[in-house]
């Protein structure tokens, strides 16, 4: 009876006050009806957010607008918002111009803000650097944290004023007072690369780490970074993964990528190649170069157990082609005489060191090409000297910034030795064959 009571009770004071709600709205109703320019404006916010109304953005407006008609400054800049948000009306940039420039012109700080942005951006407006410039600074006078870091922005980069790294130390610092993570860690990159500041990797991980803790992907991605390399603080692989998979998990591509790398050699973690492999995958679908290529080169089913390191990496089932169809497309050849007897000339010129290498740095080739381009210049490079693979082989090297694991070398070598030794006797046991008939004949 009690409980029953009380639901009796809750209810009675929910009916309360819906009525009271009621008789409230259609007050202001009558009131807006009237003119009242406040009553205006709250009725719009009401329908804006759905507060004791259904949310109704074309209501919104209507009401936004005959305040804003009068001069009410807030109603102004709401109505901007909404143009360029395109809520309840078409998405309209120089509408929300229009009305932010009415707004700030009665020095609305949030107006002035968004003014410098579309300026920036060129949003509605012809890019202007030195308009956006004014706007910011005009709100970041009067408070705006956000102007504050996009002055320091300005600044940094040189646009619209000269370059200036003191003053972006400064509108970064008055931004980072009021929590922006953004200019904390900005802060902490213009002391990593002291700029405008001496460089300091200890002020760096503090400020990395303010911003870091906000949630910011790229000042968590940067904490990665001097956990990895002991920028700072010591070298620490499981920080650098913990705070790279923080920023990871929010789609920073970096992060992604440096992830995959980590698991790729077993840094910090269990080596785990589809581990590796995942988050490859996920910055090659950003578009990271770097990505695609390890995805290549990732071996996905052992054949070697043979540690993978800097030096020995084992084999995938994916390279078996590249290994051996450059070593067999010859083996045709053989079959012509004219082929014949000029592989037997060219072997009979050569010493077999010369020999030996020149199919290595072939080879060498044909694996840093990884492609059809490769087999045609390991087949071309055959049948040349000793210092154009060689030359051909440290070029390519260089390009893709990596050496073919000695792993990789030494069995290309050894198989490639024996295919071409295997080719030899063949052309001259044929060429034997072809003097005798000759002779006979």
């Amino acid at each position: 009876m009690k409980k029953l009571i009380i639901l009796l009770f809750t209810v009675f004071l929910s009916v309360g006050s819906l009525s009271a709600q009621s008789t409230d709205l259609k007050k202001l109703e009558q009131q807006a009806s009237q003119g009242n320019a406040i009553a205006q404006y709250n009725l719009g916010v009401m329908y804006y957010n759905g507060e004791g109304v259904p949310q109704d953005y074309a209501q919104a407006m209507k009401w936004l607008r005959l305040a804003a008609d009068q001069g009410l400054v807030e109603a102004q800049y709401n109505l901007g918002v909404m143009y360029e948000n395109g809520q309840g009306v078409p998405q309209d940039d120089a509408q929300a111009m229009k009305w932010y420039r009415l707004a700030a012109d009665q020095g609305y700080a949030e107006a002035r803000y968004n003014l410098g942005v579309m300026y920036d951006k060129g949003q509605g407006v012809t890019q202007d650097y030195a308009q956006a410039m004014k706007w910011y600074r005009l709100a970041a006078d009067q408070g705006v944290a956000k102007a504050q870091y996009n002055l320091g922005v300005m600044y940094y980069f040189g646009r619209g004023v000269p370059q200036d790294y003191a003053q972006a130390m400064k509108w970064y610092r008055l931004a980072a007072d009021q929590g922006i993570a953004r200019a904390h860690s900005d802060i902490g990159v213009m002391y990593y690369n002291g700029q405008g500041v001496p460089q300091d990797d200890a002020q760096a991980m503090k400020w990395y780490r303010l911003a870091a803790d906000q949630g910011y992907a790229n000042a968590q991605y940067n904490l990665g970074v001097m956990y990895y390399f002991g920028r700072g603080v010591p070298q620490d692989y499981a920080q650098a993964m913990k705070w790279y998979r923080l920023a990871a998990d929010q789609g920073l591509v970096e992060a992604q990528f440096n992830l995959g790398v980590m698991y790729d050699k077993g840094q910090g973690v269990t080596q785990d190649d589809a581990q590796a492999m995942k988050w490859y995958r996920l910055a090659a679908d950003q578009g990271e170069a770097k990505a695609v290529y390890n995805l290549k080169r990732l071996p996905e089913k052992k054949m070697l157990s043979i540690f993978s390191n800097r030096w020995w990496r084992p084999f995938s089932l994916s390279e078996v082609p590249s290994l051996l169809i450059p070593l067999l497309l010859p083996f045709p050849l053989f079959f012509f005489k004219k082929t014949r007897k000029k592989l037997i000339d060219w072997a009979a010129g050569l010493s077999g060191l010369t020999k030996i290498v020149t199919i290595l740095a072939a080879l060498n080739i044909c694996y840093a090409l990884a492609g059809w381009i490769g087999l045609i210049v390991t087949l071309v490079m055959m049948f040349l000297s000793l210092w154009g693979p060689v030359g051909s082989a440290l070029a390519l090297c260089v390009y893709h910034q990596q050496w073919a694991p000695a792993s990789h070398l030494i069995a290309y070598s050894l198989f490639s030795s024996l295919c071409f030794w295997v080719s030899v006797g063949l052309s001259i046991k044929l060429g034997r064959a072809d003097t005798n008939n000759a002779t006979k004949a």
